[in-house]
């Protein structure tokens, strides 16, 4: 609730209190609507009382609000540096895996020409 509404609220529940006891005043003679303005006047104290304290926790809450918003965007910014940091990784990671690829297949057709020439060698008419 806005510092603005608030004053207003509470200006409007202190004109209530004005004719509470405006009436009050003429009313003095009859009992019965005097208690009825006593408790009526009660019940605008009661308003204001709690008026002021949901002003009071809305405030409250919107301070949370914003530390609590705070933190979810820290919180963000270190999941996005994360994500940023495992692809780096897996990118690293695949790279050396086609690496290592490489190298087997190329090893592989080094000890296949090998071995053919070999058997060749052994297997060959003298």
């Amino acid at each position: 609730m806005s510092t603005t509404k608030l004053n207003v609220a509470l200006q409007n529940i202190g004109e209530m209190h004005t004719k509470l006891d405006a009436m009050a005043i003429t009313a003095v003679q009859v009992p019965d609507l005097m208690t009825k303005l006593t408790v009526m006047s009660e019940q605008v104290d009661s308003m204001k009382d709690l008026l002021l304290f949901a002003h009071f926790k809305i405030n409250s809450v919107k301070d949370v609000y914003k530390k609590t918003g705070d933190d979810v965007a820290r919180i963000h910014l270190r999941l996005d540096q994360i994500v940023k940091e495992t692809i780096k990784i897996a990118t690293k990671v695949q790279a050396g895996s086609k690496a290592i690829s490489t190298s087997l297949s190329s090893r592989f057709e080094e000890m296949s020409t090998a071995l053919v020439n070999t058997l060749t060698y052994f297997l060959r008419p003298h």
